[in-house]
């Protein structure tokens, strides 16, 4: 895999993925790694097992509160190399599939 220096982006091609790839945080880290995959245009996941506050501190109810805000996250992280997003298996559809 070559590294993009220019952004800070991985650059790859599609033939060069042979797995998904899924940033996934705990606690301090779970907040900035959501965003993170929104730049990049990867899966995530989130849960009650991996964080129990929101973005900003604040406690939640339950998963499906935690997903929303993740969803939110995910989608206004400025995006750097999202274009890639159908082809590394992410998206906010992966995200918020589960909770409706």
């Amino acid at each position: 895999m070559r590294s993009g220096r220019s952004r800070g982006c991985a650059h790859t091609s599609a033939a060069e993925i042979t797995t998904p790839i899924l940033l996934h945080g705990e606690e301090d880290s779970c907040w900035p790694l959501v965003a993170h995959a929104g730049r990049l245009g990867l899966a995530t996941r989130i849960g009650l097992e991996d964080v129990l506050t929101g973005p900003h501190g604040a406690s939640v109810a339950d998963n499906a509160e935690l997903v929303r805000l993740a969803l939110v996250e995910w989608t206004v992280a400025p995006s750097g190399c999202r274009t890639t997003a159908g082809r590394l298996g992410g998206g906010p559809e992966q995200l918020g599939r589960r909770v409706r």
